[in-house]
């Protein structure tokens, strides 16, 4: 299985994604979708503005959170 998920611009809040008694707590879906679907591919999509997008200039970018955790 493969999953498709987006990646957006914007500061985002730490929640629990719950499906069918599995859940995951994250700030980030696609890490949620992973953990929660084990697919052997996530694929996210990102504009440029996404991609670079910091929640402060000291934290690492959505996107390199993302690839740390994944």
């Amino acid at each position: 299985m493969k999953a498709l998920s987006f990646l957006g611009a914007s500061r985002y809040q730490t929640v629990t994604y719950v499906w069918e008694g599995l859940s995951h707590t994250t700030s980030l879906f696609p890490e949620a979708l992973a953990r929660i679907f084990s697919p052997k591919e996530v694929i996210v999509f990102v504009t440029k503005t996404a991609r670079d997008y910091q929640p402060s200039k000291a934290e690492p970018t959505y996107k390199e959170t993302l690839e740390q955790r994944l």
